[in-house]
């Protein structure tokens, strides 16, 4: 249980037991002078109330943290030290949250060395961020012997960018941040016009509260393993407590079409889809792409399973190594595909792209514009580009732990 301090008491509970405490003394001691400021008043009744104050308040919170029904019927009054313990009999740990991290771009208007102090505290909407360590911008690529130096490169506009790794201050969803949101900096960087997010940060999930805990009792108490949807909830949750949500399609549901894959096209079941959202909201992911050209100023590329699992959609596809950047090369199109070849010795059953589309196996064939291209350029040529996607985190990693030898049914 959380100690308690005189500080955090009630002061019109400690009121209350003063005056009953005065009301008692004075019935069995009519005699005493119990009015305020007198002495029996200061120095006996004003401090016995302050304990009788905490230790009500003890009882208290034993009372409504005791059993896993009390608890339920209102979370909010349960401590979270005892509530803690009376869950842990149903083999049910309360998540304890993430911190955010992620690079922040700092933009100068020269090419010159600059310093990220190790004390640099950056700022957002009022959330904090540190540096885990001094970082320093140089200006050639010979001077990066380390990760603690960062290479300023040329922006299109003409000023300078270089990165620097960060963490926010505390756990919670509110530090989540996304590309190109404007950060302020103490002490100032010398030298910087701007500061922005590089990339959506990662992480950032909030303490479990005591009411989500309740709702996790019944996952705790079933068996973690691929069965009924409770069983399959609780083993995910327990890899990845993270995940905020599960939906699940199984034999007899109008969604469930995989299990219709025969001649006849009937449910035999056998089959469960499995919709999980492992964040908030989607969270954007850089990859650097080998492309290829196919003529009039157009490019190609393939998104492979493995390259951001379960994208919704490409959202930017922008020159090799630019930072803090707007906009986007115009994307033409995206063709889906899938992927199963094995892995393991075991692969999902997906029939068409359909089935696959939005899960690890999914795959795309992109097609964007670069007006740049030089009218020279030579058909099949190859050219680095980075590809910004919107995906949900751990689709590949949930969908690995149900295909495992020693947990799939």
């Amino acid at each position: 249980m959380a100690d308690l301090t005189f500080a955090g008491l009630s002061p019109s509970a400690i009121a209350q037991a003063e005056e009953y405490l005065a009301s008692v003394l004075s019935e069995e001691f009519p005699s005493l002078d119990l009015s305020e400021g007198r002495v029996i008043r200061t120095m006996v009744i004003d401090i016995a109330a302050i304990l009788n104050t905490e230790s009500r308040q003890d009882t208290d919170n034993l009372r409504n943290s005791f059993s896993p029904l009390t608890i339920a019927e209102n979370p909010e009054l349960a401590d979270d030290d005892i509530v803690d313990e009376v869950y842990s009999n149903y083999h049910v740990e309360r998540y304890e949250g993430s911190k955010s991290t992620g690079l922040i771009a700092v933009i100068l208007e020269s090419n010159i060395t600059t310093s990220v102090p190790d004390d640099t505290v950056f700022t957002n909407n009022g959330l904090n961020y540190v540096v885990t360590q001094s970082y320093i911008g140089v200006t050639t690529p010979d001077s990066v012997v380390s990760s603690t130096e960062r290479l300023i490169e040329e922006r299109p506009d003409g000023s300078f960018v270089f990165t620097v790794p960060v963490v926010a201050e505390d756990v919670g969803a509110q530090y989540s941040v996304k590309r190109n949101e404007r950060f302020t900096a103490a002490p100032a960087i010398v030298g910087a016009i701007d500061l922005q997010a590089a990339i959506d940060f990662e992480g950032g999930t909030s303490e479990e509260t005591n009411a989500e805990l309740v709702e996790r009792t019944q996952q705790g108490i079933a068996p973690k393993v691929f069965s009924a949807r409770a069983q399959v909830a609780a083993l995910i949750q327990d890899e990845y407590p993270e995940t905020i949500a599960i939906s699940q399609v199984g034999l007899g549901d109008a969604e469930m079409l995989r299990d219709r894959n025969n001649i006849f096209a009937t449910s035999q079941g056998g089959k469960a889809d499995l919709y999980v959202q492992t964040t908030t909201v989607p969270e954007e992911v850089k990859v650097t792409k080998e492309c290829t050209y196919i003529g009039d100023q157009s490019w190609q590329f393939s998104m492979l399973r493995d390259d951001a699992p379960g994208f919704y959609l490409v959202t930017a596809v922008v020159y090799k190594n630019l930072t803090a950047f707007t906009g986007t090369l115009e994307i033409l199109s995206e063709v889906r595909g899938y992927d199963t070849t094995l892995e393991t010795d075991w692969v999902q059953q997906i029939a068409d792209v359909q089935q696959g589309m939005y899960t690890r196996y999914q795959t795309a064939v992109v097609t964007f514009k670069d007006p740049l291209t030089p009218a020279a350029m030579v058909i099949g040529t190859k050219v680095e580009y980075d590809v910004y996607a919107l995906r949900m985190p751990n689709i590949k990693g949930i969908n690995d732990l149900t295909v495992e030898r020693q947990r799939r049914p």
